[in-house]
């Protein structure tokens, strides 16, 4: 949940009672939908009555704002310290999402709020924040396989914005499947299994090389 000092976006939550709303907002989402959002919704929850709902927030769209203006704040953070970490870069990368995978489980309805954008087609304001989260992502990503590319971790024949389209694209897709099944499998798990793949598809010639060398001097 939402708390003063996890929201450090520029549009930060000012009152307790904002941090209420927002809070209420992704308990809503969870339980009934995105399309249940509505500010008479949100009234209910809180046990308040509109007019209350409107002295914090103009209408709900900026009330998903400001849930998307935290996950943004919170993505950028989490991201910018994996690309500084030390390590395999295809290790790294699965590291990242395995943290993400492990807030959804944590909060189911964060995934509705980032990947059910095609309720924000009409609200330039929500398709923007959607965008800059996948922005930040793939730049981190990618500089994270070009640090790996020039350690030859990752393969070099494919380019790296391409790696990183199919490593996105994966992982999307694995979290639209777990939303669908209504949360019922293990999203970690799955992700981990598909991250086997990738490593298989895209580790570069030293890889597996370096893999030996550590193993040779643990016998040793």
């Amino acid at each position: 949940m939402l708390t003063p000092k996890t929201y450090t976006t520029e549009k930060r939550l000012r009152t307790p009672r904002q941090i209420e709303i927002v809070n209420a907002a992704v308990a809503l989402i969870g339980s009934k939908g995105i399309g249940a959002l509505t500010t008479r919704n949100l009234s209910k929850a809180l046990g308040v009555t509109e007019p209350i709902i409107y002295r914090h927030f103009e209408n709900k769209i900026a009330v998903l704002a400001a849930i998307l203006s935290f996950l943004e704040e919170s993505n950028r953070k989490i991201s910018e310290s994996f690309v500084k970490r030390d390590g395999p870069a295809l290790r790294r990368i699965e590291e990242l999402y395995m943290h993400h995978f492990a807030g959804f489980t944590k909060t189911p309805a964060l995934t509705t709020a980032i990947f059910c954008d095609e309720h924000y087609r009409q609200e330039k304001l929500l398709m923007d924040c959607i965008l800059r989260i996948m922005e930040t992502t793939s730049e981190s990503i990618e500089n994270i396989l070009r640090d790996g590319k020039r350690r030859h971790e990752v393969r070099g024949d494919i380019p790296i914005e391409q790696i990183a389209f199919v490593i996105m694209g994966t992982m999307r897709f694995a979290v639209t499947k777990w939303r669908l099944n209504h949360y019922k499998t293990d999203l970690v798990s799955s992700g981990k299994e598909l991250f086997r793949s990738l490593h298989i598809l895209f580790k570069g010639e030293d890889s597996e090389v370096s893999a030996n060398q550590r193993q040779r001097s643990t016998k040793a």
